[in-house]
């Protein structure tokens, strides 16, 4: 919040299997989903704090990494990320999966993630 505005909104999640598939799920890991940043706080690093909050949140929870996707095609939103400090680690193929929109089947994603 910055005065009476949300600034943005984010979910936290401790394990992330349906993407990050088995193996990885079993890191110590805190995961970001659904990030989003009021327009009128655009470019004004937002990114950046939510990372710094969730790498203290990772070590208070005696995570070892802090992870997050987004859509394989967004070059640009890739790029931002890596810029924040997040290592690309590469592209993720989902099949459908039941319990989850079906927009995530057959997406590609983006995987990235910083250890703490």
């Amino acid at each position: 919040m910055k005065g009476k505005s949300i600034v943005c909104i984010f979910s936290v999640m401790y394990n992330d299997p349906v993407i990050w598939g088995p193996e990885k799920d079993n890191d110590p890991s805190v995961y970001l989903h659904r990030i989003a940043i009021n327009p009128r706080f655009k470019g004004m690093g937002m990114m950046k704090v939510i990372k710094d909050w969730a790498l203290e949140h990772a070590r208070q929870q005696h995570k070892h990494y802090v992870r997050m996707d987004t859509w394989g095609n967004n070059d640009s939103l890739r790029t931002y990320y890596i810029d924040c400090g997040f290592e690309y680690l590469g592209l993720q193929h989902l099949v459908e999966v039941d319990g989850l929109p079906g927009h995530y089947g057959g997406s590609v994603l983006s995987l990235f993630e910083i250890k703490v």
